[in-house]
């Protein structure tokens, strides 16, 4: 039986939260070894009993509205629950035409989470604001990943991260194509490339985005990459039945190892709403 927590927590200005399905391991992530002292440290502590899995935001940045102030109170609450969250996913680059890697104007925060201490630093490369040519990019990154990967690279040593969150969402109609199985494929054997490419430079990850409303995520497909997470963004919803089939969907397809549970939080400055975080036992069956 598996089995679950929740747990009640304050969360203002994180537009999403994830939730690693399984706890992280000291010696190894994904089968490599770490040196970085500050992870050991976390992950031994993430499967100390009782267990607490890896939990981050992802931070919207400008790109919701937020200014200067609400991006300083993001991180002070991020400090403020250390015990909590094991780092953050943010807001940073883009794909453009021709196998870009595109730096955002926003406000760059990956220094100020190394200063405090976060170990997992995850830039996202993002496709908003959904560009109707932007699956004829991704079809150009399939067809030719090197200089994309080489420039992620050179950005994850300058800007000292984690690794990379692929949230790639191509839209369908008003003149753009529509994704294929195709595609799918394709995509699942670029995301491999790219993380085996991360992997032997580094103890460098690679996360993905996925849903359940467009052909270009192939569940299956992907869970067999290199990939570290597979972050389900179709558990964003508020009704229980719809989470729970969501969340049944992405177990039957995706490893425990690499689920990640995309959930909603709400802005209590502005919704009187209270917020919960997932927290997984470690009884699945």
């Amino acid at each position: 039986m598996m089995t679950v927590r929740l747990m009640p927590l304050l969360l203002v200005g994180f537009a999403a939260t994830w939730v690693v399905a399984t706890p992280l391991h000291s010696s190894a992530i994904s089968g490599r070894d770490f040196s970085d002292p500050q992870r050991t440290k976390m992950a031994t502590e993430m499967t100390a009993p009782p267990v607490a899995r890896a939990v981050f935001p992802w931070l919207c940045l400008e790109r919701c509205g937020d200014n200067s102030s609400a991006i300083d109170y993001q991180l002070a609450q991020l400090r403020a629950n250390k015990s909590v969250f094991t780092g953050a996913a943010w807001e940073d680059y883009n794909l453009g035409p021709n196998v870009t890697l595109v730096k955002n104007n926003l406000t760059q925060i990956a220094s100020r989470m190394a200063e405090l201490g976060f170990a997992d630093r995850w830039a996202m490369v993002s496709s908003y604001p959904y560009p109707p040519q932007f699956l004829t990019w991704m079809r150009q990154v399939f067809a030719d990943p090197v200089p994309f990967i080489n420039a992620c690279l050179d950005a994850i040593r300058s800007e000292m991260l984690t690794g990379f969150n692929i949230d790639w969402e191509p839209t369908s109609g008003g003149g753009a194509p529509d994704p294929t199985e195709e595609d799918a494929q394709a995509y699942a054997a670029f995301l491999d490339r790219f993380s085996r490419a991360l992997h032997s430079a580094g103890p460098y990850q690679v996360s993905v985005a996925v849903a359940t409303w467009s052909e270009i995520w192939n569940l299956t497909a992907l869970a067999g990459t290199a990939v570290d997470y597979i972050a389900t963004m179709s558990t964003y919803t508020g009704n229980l039945t719809t989470w729970e089939a969501q969340f049944g969907h992405a177990r039957q397809a995706i490893p425990l190892s690499k689920l990640v549970i995309g959930l909603e939080t709400v802005n209590t400055e502005v919704i009187s709403t209270s917020s919960f975080l997932l927290i997984v036992s470690d009884h699945f069956g």
